[in-house]
């Protein structure tokens, strides 16, 4: 084995010593400064990488080849599609006009419940006056020689100051004859 060892020749090395004065610190060694000097290097080559790739794919897609191009439309399709545009356009009067009626709708419905409440009220004012209107019609009579306001009262069942009520004249004293009055039946009164 020996014989091996004896032909095989001895690497030679060389020893390269740099001054100190290019490190930036006397703490430094070289061989820190080294491996500095390789991180560095590894950023900027990375850095001009990421430059050189983002101005490839601007290049690429300046040319147009990332682009993507529609598809052809048919001519049915854009007739159909400006008549779905037309048909949009028309509906926005229309829905205008749809709330207009609505509103007009909401305003009438108040004005009719107004009118059912008068109609109710005048309903129970009509009733009261048929009620009235159902006794007998009036009297009219002929006022004969010797006849007073007492005693066309007492013949009538009124009271003498009804009569007066209802014929002012009579208030003046006793009626003359041949005058006529109305006598209402005690009802009306």
């Amino acid at each position: 084995m020996e014989k091996f060892a004896e032909e095989r020749p001895e690497p030679e090395v060389e020893v390269i010593h740099e001054p100190q004065e290019l490190y930036s610190s006397a703490k430094e060694s070289p061989t820190e400064s080294r491996g500095v000097l390789k991180k560095w290097g590894a950023l900027t080559r990375s850095l001009v990488g990421l430059g050189v790739l983002g101005l490839g794919v601007w290049g690429i897609s300046a040319m147009g080849l990332f682009s993507v191009k529609k598809a052809e439309e048919s001519p049915e399709f854009k007739a159909l599609k400006e008549e779905v545009k037309k048909l949009n356009a028309q509906t926005i009067p229309l829905k205008n006009e749809i709330q207009i009626l609505r509103n007009d709708q909401k305003a009438v419905q108040e004005q009719l419940a107004v009118l059912k409440e008068k109609i109710s009220g005048l309903t129970k004012k009509t009733e009261g006056r048929a009620e009235k209107t159902n006794a007998p019609p009036p009297i009219h009579y002929k006022i004969k020689k010797g006849d007073t306001i007492p005693a066309i009262a007492q013949k009538y069942k009124v009271q003498a100051e009804d009569l007066k009520r209802w014929n002012p004249f009579l208030s003046k004293g006793n009626p003359k004859p041949g005058k006529m009055i109305i006598i209402y039946s005690p009802a009306q009164s």
